[in-house]
C-alpha cells in the first residue's frame, strides 16, 4: 500500500489542524522549529503579502503602473514561497528566498528566515 495523501487548507491555523496533519509538517520543518512558531511566522508572510496587495492596489489607483507592476511582481515571489512554506516544503522555500532581493528578502519574517540560515 502506497503512502496516504496529507492535503493541507490554504490558511494553516495550528488548532484546525488534524494530528496526521500536524505530524507531516513536523517532519518537513527545521528539527529546531517549533511548529506552532513555523505557522506563525508563515501567518506573517501572508500579512505582509496582503499587505503589498494593498500597496500595489493604491498604486494602480493613482496610475502609478510601474510601481503597481513592481509590486505586483514581488506579490508573486513571495506568494511563491508562502505556498511552499504551507506545504512545507522547506528545501524548495530557502531556494526561493536565496533568489529574492534584498528588499523583498526583508519582508521573511525574521524568526523564519534564521531557523533556515542556522547552523
Amino acid at each position: 500500500m502506497g503512502k496516504m495523501t496529507i492535503y493541507l487548507p490554504r490558511k494553516l491555523v495550528y488548532e484546525e489542524l488534524s494530528d496526521e496533519q500536524r505530524a507531516y509538517l513536523q517532519e518537513r520543518i527545521p528539527d529546531n522549529y517549533n511548529l506552532r512558531e513555523y505557522i506563525r511566522d508563515i501567518s506573517e508572510l501572508e500579512e505582509q503579502i496582503g499587505s503589498l496587495s494593498l500597496e500595489a492596489r493604491e498604486f494602480a489607483e493613482s496610475k502609478n503602473y510601474t510601481l503597481a507592476g513592481m509590486t505586483y511582481l514581488d506579490i508573486t515571489d513571495l506568494d511563491k514561497i508562502y505556498n511552499t512554506l504551507r506545504v512545507g516544503n522547506t528545501i524548495a522555500a530557502k531556494k526561493l528566498i536565496d533568489e529574492l532581493e534584498t528588499a523583498n528578502r526583508e519582508r521573511i519574517p525574521s524568526r523564519l528566515y534564521r531557523k533556515f540560515y542556522e547552523e
